[in-house]
């Protein structure tokens, strides 16, 4: 095997074992009392307050803007969501 694939099979390998263990830390406790849980909750509520804060000072027209634009966003992407199946049934005719 040449050594730029040995290099890239070796970085793509790293890669997925970063992400598995990303992923076991999120889904497995240690069960002891290190604080990371708190430290988690912390920064959640913190999070939510601040956009409470920035979604409290918006106004009436600001935040229909906001639903209209995401309104528009979902029947775009339903749309182009649709246009694969749309493009295959013409070119099969």
């Amino acid at each position: 095997m040449g050594k730029m694939k040995e290099k890239f099979l070796d970085e793509r390998q790293r890669a997925e074992d970063e992400m598995q263990n990303q992923y076991l830390d999120d889904e497995y406790c240690c069960g002891q009392a290190c604080g990371c849980h708190e430290q988690r909750m912390e920064e959640i509520e913190q999070n939510t307050a601040e956009y409470d804060d920035w979604w409290d000072h918006l106004s009436i027209k600001e935040k229909n803007k906001i639903y209209d634009e995401q309104k528009e966003y979902k029947t775009w992407s339903e749309q182009l969501a649709s246009l694969p199946a749309y493009i295959n049934h013409w070119l099969k005719k």
